[in-house]
């Protein structure tokens, strides 16, 4: 097996903060323009950081509420880290992240300052633990299988989110790799990987990123017993239910196969 030794020499970060402040698009942090949506950033501990503390240490400023790691293998790329709907997630110390702004709503449309804490760090604990879950939430995975790897992505179903686009919505990333399919939920003009929503019933349109033609097999899991699922082909005007292990089989064209199947949910 080939390896490496990297040898690193300092004085380790110990502070009890970091702050990094985010400019506008002008490059001003204090100027007119909306806020930066996408920002790179690396956990600068020699810890872990819990993603569940990262995110409440900074309320409201970080859409989705969850951060995005890239795993570099042939059936991962960038991994969305949502504690809420996966369980607690840690950064490995001196990983890099990614995450998304929250889009202004108060008519404020300076830059934000995004905040890491020595009290965000991961300590040891046998088991991670997820208070996150306290809301009564239902999480339903929506599957794009194709070329052997699998794409997920999230509908959330909590009394406190609305059925528009609110700071529980999560962006997509897509990964560079031309074996996926990524399903991605169309709100407002948005790409979503995880959609937050209040009640039913609701339908929304769901977009299919691929890097080149593919075979997708289109499933669902974690259905409540109470909801049915099921995706309309606009093409065909043709309705397949996907409760009860029912499976979509279609072509997906290179794009992102825009307003062509929209979701369905309802009791």
């Amino acid at each position: 097996e080939n390896y490496c030794i990297v040898e690193q020499r300092g004085t380790l970060f110990d502070e009890n903060e970091i702050a990094i402040n985010l400019p506008d698009n002008t490059g001003n942090p204090n100027g007119t323009n909306i806020q930066a949506k996408w920002a790179a950033l690396s956990n600068p501990y020699s810890a872990s950081v819990k993603v569940s503390s990262l995110i409440n240490t900074n309320t409201n400023k970080i859409q989705g509420n969850a951060v995005y790691v890239y795993i570099p293998d042939d059936n991962n790329g960038w991994q969305l880290y949502d504690p809420v709907i996966m369980g607690e997630k840690l950064i490995s110390r001196g990983c890099g992240f990614m995450i998304a702004t929250s889009e202004p709503t108060n008519g404020s449309k300076a830059g934000v300052t995004i905040k890491i804490e020595k009290n965000d760090l991961y300590n040891g604990a046998s088991t991670i633990t997820n208070n996150n879950k306290s809301e009564d939430i239902s999480v339903i995975k929506f599957n794009s299988q194709a070329n052997n790897t699998t794409k997920t992505s999230y509908i959330v179903i909590k009394e406190k989110s609305n059925n528009g686009f609110d700071i529980d919505d999560a962006y997509s990333m897509f990964s560079n790799n031309e074996n996926f399919v990524e399903p991605c939920f169309s709100i407002e003009g948005r790409n979503i990987i995880k959609n937050s929503i209040s009640s039913l019933p609701y339908q929304t349109g769901i977009n299919f990123h691929a890097d080149k033609a593919s075979t997708v097999s289109f499933s669902c899991e974690d259905i409540p017993e109470d909801i049915t699922v099921s995706i309309i082909d606009t093409t065909t005007n043709t309705e397949t239910v996907l409760d009860n292990g029912g499976v979509f089989n279609f072509i997906a064209n290179k794009g992102n196969n825009e307003g062509k199947y929209i979701i369905k949910l309802g009791k």
